[in-house]
C-alpha cells in the first residue's frame, strides 16, 4: 500500500517532512507525490469518479487538480456503477492550533505524549514493566481501549482504578489481597490462564495511565503551561473571560523565565508556536523577545524558523 492505515476508518501517508514544502507556495513534486497517494486511497475503496471539493488554498487545488487528472486516466476501465463519493481536501491552515494544542481524551494523550516512551507508536506496542518485561499490542480488540479512548483522561483513569477494585474485591479470598499493590494483584492473577488477557489489559492501561500523569508532570501541563495553552487557544480563561494578548504575553514570559530549568524544549516551542498562531499582530520585536526568552535547543529553534517560513503562523 501506498499509505499507512490507522486503526479501521483512517490513513496517513508517512510524510514527516512534507508541511514546509506545501506553504507558502506548494512544490509541484509534493502536490503530485500527495495526489499520486490519495488517488491510491481512492482505488483501493474502489472509487473511480468521486466530486472533489477542496478547500481555497494554493495547496489544495493543487493537490484536488492532480487527483482529477490521476483519476480521468482510470474511468475507462471503471465500473459505470458507484456508491457516491465525496473527496474533501483541506489543508493545515484552517486549524494550526489544534495541531499544537494537547488534548485530553485519551487515545490523543496516549499518543500525543507516550510515542517513544512506553509507546512505540509505529507498532502500537506498549512496553510493560516486569519481571519479566514485555510489550503487549494496543488494538481495536482491546474492549477496554475500545470504551476508553473518547474519554476524558480523567474519566478514563476512574473507570480502570474501579476496575482494579472489582478485581481487588473478587480476589478477597486470596490471603493479604487488600493489602498488595495494584501491579502485585494483577501479576499474581495473571498467573492463572483464565484470567492472563484481562489482567494483561488492565495492566497495561495502569501503564499507559500513570505514564501520562508522570509526562504531565514532568511538562507542568496540570498547572501553569496547562492552563496558559487552554488560554490561548480558546481566547477565554477559565472563567469564561476574553483574554487579552498583552496579559498572555506576560503569563507567557512568566512561565519561559520561572521554568527555564525545568520545561523541556519541545514544550516552549510547543506553546510559542501555539501562541504565534492564535495572536494577531504580533510584532517582530516582540517576536523575538519571547523566541530569545524561550532559550529553546538548537533543533527546536530550526522547526520553529521552518514554521515561520510557511506564513501558517501569520494570523489575518
Amino acid at each position: 500500500l501506498n499509505f499507512v492505515l490507522i486503526q479501521g476508518r483512517g490513513f496517513h501517508f508517512d510524510m514527516l517532512d512534507a508541511l514546509p514544502g506545501m506553504f507558502p507556495i506548494i512544490e509541484p513534486t509534493l502536490a503530485c507525490k500527495i495526489a499520486h497517494k490519495l488517488v491510491d486511497v481512492c482505488r483501493c475503496l474502489q472509487v473511480s469518479s468521486p466530486c472533489i471539493r477542496y478547500a481555497a488554498s494554493n495547496a489544495c487545488k493543487a493537490v484536488a487538480e492532480q487527483v482529477q487528472a490521476e483519476l480521468s486516466v482510470c474511468r475507462a476501465s471503471a465500473k459505470d456503477e458507484q456508491i457516491p463519493c465525496q473527496l474533501l481536501i483541506l489543508d493545515r491552515s484552517v486549524d494550526m492550533a489544534a495541531t499544537l494544542v494537547h488534548e485530553y481524551t485519551y487515545e490523543a494523550i496516549v499518543y500525543d505524549l507516550l510515542d517513544g516512551g512506553v509507546l512505540d507508536i509505529d507498532q502500537n506496542l506498549v512496553s510493560l514493566p516486569g519481571p519479566p518485561a514485555r510489550e503487549v499490542l494496543l488494538s481495536e480488540a482491546d474492549s477496554l481501549w475500545e470504551e476508553m479512548k473518547h474519554m476524558h483522561l480523567q474519566d478514563a483513569k476512574r473507570l480502570v482504578d474501579s476496575k482494579v477494585e472489582e478485581v481487588r474485591g473478587q480476589s478477597a479470598a486470596h490471603q493479604d489481597a487488600s493489602q498488595m499493590s495494584t501491579s502485585d494483584l494483577l501479576d499474581m492473577l495473571r498467573r492463572s490462564p483464565e484470567q492472563r488477557d484481562t489482567m494483561d489489559r488492565l495492566l497495561l492501561h495502569l501503564t499507559l495511565i500513570d505514564s501520562i500523569f508522570s509526562r504531565l508532570g514532568a511538562e507542568h501541563l496540570t498547572q501553569g503551561v496547562g492552563l496558559l495553552e487552554q488560554d490561548i487557544a480558546c481566547g477565554i480563561d477559565s472563567s469564561g473571560k476574553d483574554v487579552k494578548a498583552t496579559n498572555l504575553q506576560g503569563h507567557l514570559t512568566k512561565v519561559f523565565s520561572e521554568l527555564e530549568s525545568v520545561l523541556p524544549s519541545e514544550t516552549k516551542l510547543r506553546i510559542l508556536m501555539l501562541y504565534f498562531a492564535c495572536m494577531a499582530n504580533i510584532s517582530e520585536v516582540v517576536r523575538q523577545k519571547l523566541i530569545e526568552m524561550a532559550k529553546l535547543d538548537p533543533e527546536d529553534e530550526r522547526v520553529l524558523m521552518a514554521m515561520l517560513r510557511t506564513k501558517l503562523m501569520e494570523v489575518p
